[in-house]
Order: C-alpha cells, then sequence, then structure tokens
C-alpha cells in the first residue's frame, strides 16, 4: 500500500541523512517499526507523542503528519472493507474488474460518482436510524 505518512517520514529521514536505527533512538520506536511504516506495510502510529517526536526530530510539520497518518488510516480502514466484501468472491473482483479495465475515464469517473452517492446515501440512511 503506499503511504503518504511513510513516504514523508522516509524523505525527510533522507534528507536529515539519519539511518532507520538512528531515527528509532531519536523518536523511541524500533527501527523495524519505522521500517515498515515508510513501505506502507503497518499503518502510522496512532500515538501523539510519536508523531510529535517524528515532527521535531525530521523537521516536519506536526499537522502535515497528522493529516497523512489520519490519511492512511481511512484507507486502510476502507481497503480492509472493500476485502471484506470481495472476500472468497472471486467472481465479483473479476466483474469488477472486468468494467473497469477498457473503460474511457469518462466512463470511470461516471462510475466514481455513482459509487460516491450510494456510499453517501447509505451514510445518511445510518444516521438516520440511529
Amino acid at each position: 500500500m503506499d503511504s503518504r505518512f511513510g513516504k514523508l517520514i522516509n524523505d525527510g529521514r533522507r534528507a536529515k541523512r539519519i539511518t532507520l536505527r538512528k531515527l528509532g533512538q531519536l523518536v523511541g520506536v524500533s527501527p523495524s517499526y519505522l521500517s515498515e511504516i515508510e513501505n506502507g506495510i503497518k499503518q502510522p502510529p496512532k500515538d501523539k507523542t510519536t508523531i510529535e517526536n517524528l515532527s521535531l526530530v525530521l523537521n516536519i510539520a506536526l499537522d502535515k503528519l497528522i493529516n497523512a497518518a489520519t490519511a492512511d488510516r481511512a484507507v486502510g480502514k476502507a481497503t480492509g472493507f472493500i476485502t471484506s466484501i470481495f472476500g472468497e468472491n472471486n467472481d465479483l473482483a473479476y466483474s469488477l474488474y472486468r468494467a473497469t479495465e477498457n473503460h474511457p475515464e469518462d466512463k470511470l469517473q461516471e462510475l466514481r460518482e455513482k459509487l460516491k452517492k450510494t456510499i453517501v446515501e447509505w451514510e445518511v440512511n445510518i444516521d438516520h436510524d440511529k
């Protein structure tokens, strides 16, 4: 998975010429954890202290890191949800692939808009049912 947060950390670390080991020591996490974050294997840390420490050491704006972490976690949740929908249903996944494979961009945009509209309507119904 592409990780906005991981890219920011990697770019900042390389710009400062800091090894994963050194960065881990400075912020209090393991180098392997940092590597997994940089490579999009693990989600960004949830605790604000680690993000604040990364911000200070790498001189990256805290709000920029928090926004990237929030976006990455949202993508992770959405990916998990989509995976749960498809599950073992390879026919459904293949149908979606076929439906999007050779369509022009305007048709794909139309599909995106329909999906967004359906999700918004679904959210409204869920909120209404509470």
